[in-house]
């Protein structure tokens, strides 16, 4: 008889246990359920290796998203294969992220914001955490006259972000200038005359 009760008290037990669980797992997840975000959007002329759905959005080292979806813009706007948009834009990489808004304004007043920064210079662009090989998206405040804001033939459906070139790629553009002006150098030339002017 003693043993059935304890059966009985220990199926209680992992039954409240199990619902308890839930309840926390469902009370920790209400708050970014409910939470308030917004999508942007923003197009790069680059790989993205490394970057994956869920990696971070930071604005100057700060989380304030997370990337929803990676695709082309050839797919998500439908951009005729024949046309020269297509030739141009097909092979861009288009990254959409949801960022959680710093305070509760209109779509309007977001719209009008948003386009303030990019004219003040904000730019999204592909960073690298350490040696891992993983990728996040960063923000910050570029000059604008160096990086213009990318010409696109189709109107955004969400708020568009221009992108610049990643560390990577610019530091490895370069490197390749420069080896480029070291092979173009007349080592024979200035060698010989340096022996002649001896």
């Amino acid at each position: 008889m003693s043993a059935k009760a304890n059966y009985f008290k220990i199926g209680i037990f992992v039954i409240s246990a199990a619902i308890i669980a839930i309840i926390a797992i469902i009370a920790m997840g209400v708050g970014t359920f409910f939470q308030k975000r917004f999508m942007v959007e923003t197009y790069i002329d680059d790989s993205v290796q490394g970057l994956d759905v869920g990696s971070p959005v930071k604005f100057r080292g700060v989380k304030i998203g997370n990337v929803e979806e990676i695709t082309f813009v050839g797919k998500e706007y439908n951009l005729e294969p024949t046309s020269e948009d297509y030739l141009q834009y097909s092979k861009y990489v288009l990254v959409k992220a949801s960022i959680e808004p710093l305070r509760d304004i209109t779509d309007e007043e977001r719209s009008e914001f948003t386009e303030k920064m990019i004219a003040k210079g904000l730019r999204v662009r592909l960073a690298s955490q350490g040696i891992t090989g993983t990728a996040y998206l960063e923000t910050d405040y570029l000059d604008p006259d160096k990086y213009p804001p990318l010409k696109i033939a189709w109107e955004p459906r969400t708020y568009y972000v221009p992108s610049v070139p990643s560390t990577i790629t610019q530091f490895t553009d370069s490197m390749e200038r420069i080896i480029e002006n070291i092979e173009q150098i007349n080592v024979v030339g200035i060698t010989g005359g340096i022996e002649e002017t001896l």
